[in-house]
């Protein structure tokens, strides 16, 4: 829900909040990790017998659907701690950031950096240092550092869909994620999702 808001690092982010109105009802909804920017880490994965296999993270999507078919969803324990410390080697994907800085442009226009982390902060900071100012909804939190499925971003969407909002447009790497959020074209037909 949105008890997030107040938990984020910037104090000032729920205050923008406050001031965008829903009268345009215009969502834009952006991933960060491998969208915005790729950071090249890996993360550790626990199996079932106990070992431990690091997966790079640019991949970790879809190994992820792997991991669930072979050994069944929660028998294997992601490690998303590198996710919780600030950002320093980053490519940014040049076209998402302009597509980016547009939407933060316009006022009538809701923006959200959407993503699976549990920390908004180190988001926010990198942001910031290349001279953005993006609201970070960390949905990584919600789930109390559990796995962030697509499932998870058409809620918050939908969440958002509920509030008023009629045209969306939401950009992320993930294939399962694109494909949940526009699962609810079908269930909501009189919205604009792209």
């Amino acid at each position: 829900g949105d008890q997030i808001h107040n938990r984020q690092a910037n104090p000032h982010a729920h205050m923008a909040e406050q001031f965008q109105s829903t009268e345009g009802k215009t969502l834009h909804a952006y991933d960060f990790d491998d969208t915005v920017a790729s950071i090249e880490t890996t993360i550790p994965v626990e199996l079932p017998d106990g070992e431990v296999v690091s997966v790079p993270s640019d991949i970790f999507p879809s190994m992820a659907v792997d991991f669930d078919d072979e050994y069944g969803k929660g028998n294997w324990i992601p490690d998303f701690s590198e996710f919780d410390k600030q950002i320093e080697n980053a490519i940014l994907n040049t076209g998402v950031v302009n597509k980016l800085k547009t939407s933060l442009s316009n006022p009538q226009i809701k923006t959200t950096i959407l993503t699976a982390r549990t920390i908004g902060h180190p988001v926010t900071r990198y942001l910031k240092d290349i001279g953005l100012e993006a609201y970070v909804v960390p949905l990584g939190l919600q789930k109390q550092g559990a796995r962030v499925t697509g499932k998870d971003k058409a809620n918050w969407i939908e969440n958002h869909i509920n509030k008023g909002y009629q045209t969306i447009y939401f950009i992320d790497d993930s294939e399962e994620n694109r494909t949940a959020v526009s699962t609810l074209k079908d269930k909501y037909p009189d919205i604009t999702l792209t």
